[in-house]
């Protein structure tokens, strides 16, 4: 390539990331996750082609091709075009619990995965193939590691991870350049969405026979159940062998948009039937003094924002459930803290939970008891798991534990707020002040 076509395709990078930099500060990409990281790429690269315009390295092609500027402007102009994106380049990590940690010189094994876009808030991965559809064909062909079949499985493997109303999040892989039409046909086996021109596989070089085999086979991910969905078929909620049937297959019309299954019921847990029922998150129940000091701190946090009404939106069209231990624990908890108004709220609202047999799912057997691991929470956490419906909770930190052990649930996370009605005080009320203690000499 001469000189001044070189140049001509350095400022063409040049301006890609320009480009993409301005598009990262339009109002699109303002509450995405992932602007900060993918700026800080482009510094990279723009600081990288400053080189060669300087003067301070060589210009050379094998310089320029190297350059990541294309590929992640393709990523901020699909991620543009996407519906409900939550974020770009963003990393899901968890702990690995099938390596042991003696495997490991004693250390937890985590795995990590970015994805390109989150779409659909959190329903849908994308991943963006910027390399041609011969590119694409000739690394799998020669037997290259992280051909697109091995990202493939690296993506459905993760999602499975990261569930969302207990369905992993759909695959979608969007092809800039085109993709093989045999490829993009196995890919759809494994249950990938697919984006992008199809090209016939057999004009893009000359394939043998035993290859053109082996992409027509079926792919073994798409009749894919582990053992905790094998479980999940069993529970009593009714409706899971449905979800079941639609985890891996949602179909997608021909946008590529994904039709939206049945919403998953709410388990209950303590906390959240608090909120419910609590003097404090209905009407005038922050027009009070309280002796608490948490108390006082959450009616103050109410009164800015209304937990109950932050919470109910999200519930409110999904069948609400409970395990015993937690329905048997507010009821304990109601015979000594609750006042009349709460009780009546709780007797109203018992009638439109379905309360159900302690039953723990396998993963979170797995979890070992700490300071916020607790029995009870094992068993309300794991209930909910065991029969597919997503807890709804204040318990971050129980969230975060389980986490760091591997396992990660859907959960719906809300404000805390206590029983409030007994420990009401008119809004004038002052405290009484503390006794002190006469030390002596």
């Amino acid at each position: 390539m001469e000189e001044n076509e070189l140049i001509e395709l350095l400022n063409k990078r040049c301006d890609q990331c320009l480009s993409a930099m301005e598009e990262l500060s339009t109002e699109k990409f303002e509450k995405i996750d992932g602007v900060g990281k993918m700026k800080n790429r482009l510094e990279s690269e723009k600081k990288f082609l400053k080189a060669f315009k300087t003067g301070e390295k060589r210009l050379e092609m094998k310089y320029l091709e190297t350059s990541n500027v294309s590929h992640l402007q393709n990523i901020i102009s699909q991620a543009a075009k996407l519906d409900d994106v939550t974020a770009i380049l963003h990393t899901f990590a968890i702990r690995d619990t099938d390596i042991e940690i003696e495997e490991n010189r004693g250390k937890p094994v985590t795995i990590k995965h970015m994805v390109d876009i989150v779409a659909k808030n959190g329903k849908q991965w994308v991943k963006v193939i910027s390399r041609s559809a011969r590119g694409i064909l000739m690394d799998w062909m020669t037997g290259c590691s992280r051909n697109i079949f091995e990202q493939a499985d690296d993506y459905l493997t993760m999602s499975r991870k990261f569930q969302q109303q207990f369905i992993p999040p759909q695959v979608c892989f969007i092809f800039i350049s085109g993709v093989p039409d045999k490829i993009a046909e196995k890919l759809e086996r494994k249950n990938v969405i697919i984006i992008g021109k199809r090209i016939d596989t057999n004009s893009l070089a000359k394939i043998p026979e035993e290859y053109l085999e082996m992409l027509e086979e079926d792919s073994e991910d798409s009749d894919y159940s582990d053992e905790e969905n094998e479980e999940d078929s069993n529970s009593e909620l009714g409706e899971t062998e449905e979800y079941q049937n639609e985890k891996r297959r949602e179909e997608k019309n021909e946008e590529g948009k994904i039709e939206e299954g049945k919403k998953a019921a709410v388990n209950l847990d303590v906390s959240a039937v608090f909120v419910l029922i609590s003097n404090m998150t209905h009407e005038n129940g922050t027009n009070h003094k309280f002796a608490s000091t948490l108390l006082e701190q959450q009616a103050e946090q109410e009164r800015k924002i209304s937990a109950r009404e932050e919470l109910l939106p999200q519930i409110q069209d999904r069948r609400w459930v409970m395990c015993k231990t937690a329905f048997d624990s507010v009821n304990r908890i109601m015979k000594t803290v609750s006042g009349e108004q709460e009780k009546i709220r709780w007797e109203k609202l018992a009638k439109n939970i379905q309360v159900y047999e302690d039953c723990i799912s396998e993963r979170t057997k797995k979890l070992k008891e700490s300071d916020r691991i607790n029995n009870r929470n094992l068993i309300i956490f794991g209930s909910g798991d065991y029969y597919r419906a997503i807890t709804v909770t204040a318990n971050k930190h129980f969230l975060s534990s389980a986490y760091h052990q591997g396992v990660s649930f859907d959960a719906i996370i809300h404000e805390s707020r206590a029983l409030s009605e007994q420990k009401e005080r008119p809004i004038d009320w002052i405290a009484p002040p503390k006794s002190k203690k006469l030390l002596r000499e």
